[in-house]
Formats: C-alpha cells, sequence, structure tokens
C-alpha cells in the first residue's frame, strides 16, 4: 500500500498544530499559520518527494512563515512606534496627532505611483508580504530579476522621498 501526499498531512496534521502552537503561544494564532501552512503545502505539493521526511519538510514551510509574519509584525511595530504624540502640559492624556502620518503616506503612495511598472509591480507585491519565490513564480521570471528590481525601486523611492523631506 503506497502512502500519498495528503495522507501524510492529515496524519501529520496534530503534530503540525502543536508545532504553530510552540511557534506563536497564542491557540488562535496558531490556528492562522496551520491554516497558512497547509494551504502552501498543498500548493506545493509537487515539490515533495514521497519516501522523503514530510515532517522536515512541512516544519520548515511553517518556520518561513512564522518568520516571515514575524518580520512584517515587527516592521509595523516599528512604523507605528514613531507615529507622533502630542501630550498636554498637566495632563496624562495623549493625543495622536496624525496630519504628518498622513502627508507622508500621501508622499509615499505618490513616489511609488510614479516608479515604472516594472519595478512597481514586485516592489507592491513585496511590501504585501510575498516572498521573493512567490512573486517571481507569478510574474514568471528568475528571482534575481526580481530581487534587482525590488531593489531599484528602494533606490529611487530612497531618492524621491529625500528630495521631499529636504524641502
Amino acid at each position: 500500500m503506497t502512502v500519498n501526499f495528503y495522507d501524510l498531512l492529515i496524519k501529520n496534521t496534530p503534530m503540525l498544530r502543536s508545532r504553530a502552537i510552540i511557534f506563536t503561544q497564542n491557540k488562535f494564532d496558531a490556528d492562522d499559520l496551520f491554516q497558512e501552512t497547509s494551504e502552501k503545502i498543498i500548493k506545493n505539493a509537487g515539490r515533495f518527494t514521497l519516501g522523503t521526511n514530510f515532517m522536515a519538510w512541512a516544519q520548515t514551510i511553517m518556520r518561513n512563515i512564522f518568520i516571515n509574519g514575524y518580520r512584517i509584525k515587527k516592521r509595523q511595530r516599528e512604523l507605528t512606534a514613531g507615529s507622533n504624540k502630542s501630550i498636554f502640559p498637566g495632563s496624562n492624556y495623549t493625543v495622536v496627532n496624525e496630519g504628518e502620518n498622513n502627508i507622508n503616506v500621501q508622499c509615499i503612495q505618490t513616489a511609488i505611483n510614479q516608479l515604472n511598472k516594472k519595478v512597481q509591480i514586485p516592489f507592491l507585491l513585496r511590501l504585501e508580504g510575498y516572498s521573493y519565490e512567490e512573486i517571481a513564480e507569478q510574474m514568471h521570471l528568475p528571482m534575481g530579476t526580481i530581487k534587482s528590481r525590488i531593489h531599484f525601486a528602494r533606490k529611487q523611492l530612497k531618492i524621491v522621498l529625500a528630495e521631499y523631506n529636504s524641502n
């Protein structure tokens, strides 16, 4: 009797769920991590070689998804930690001043919209959290091309935003 790919996934589901809880330390986040991992495992079923260690392969996918998610959340926390706050003297209340942030977001969006489509599309996909591999696969381009286009987009944005900040 041969074991097929989906039988391996079903057989290892309890172990993958417990691994997700170990990573996230939270049942709700663990459910999300497990679901995203399962989707990616099924999507990449053709890349798995039957007879090799399924759990090692699946845990590597889960770990990578967890690490990428952590990096994205860390960047979001860093961005929001830099928001401007004004405190009234003699008061314990804080008022968030979003005016400058709104202008910065508009400026960044305008700069992104001015990018050449060849670099803008991969840059936006990366900004949304897609991996280089996923972008390369979606755009049917080599990963090196995707990396260089994203690098070029970042370089152009740095120049445009530096000019904006100097004005």
